[in-house]
């Protein structure tokens, strides 16, 4: 859950799909990790948000081993 947000930017891997996402189900999940890695993408990248979302606005999961 925290992949994109903490390692991604080094690694240049952004992980989204089923199996990656807090939510049961697949559908939805799937949707929010397409989501997740497009908006970290994003962020990493410096583009520009659009209406005034700031990464900021964005929930950040708080993980623990």
């Amino acid at each position: 859950m925290r992949y994109n947000r903490d390692y991604s930017s080094v690694s240049g891997l952004y992980l989204s799909g089923e199996s990656f996402s807090v939510d049961a189900g697949w559908t939805e999940p799937c949707f929010r990790g397409a989501i997740d890695a497009v908006i970290h993408i994003c962020e990493k990248t410096s583009a520009q948000f659009n209406g005034g979302f700031e990464i900021a606005d964005y929930p950040h999961y708080q993980a623990g081993p």
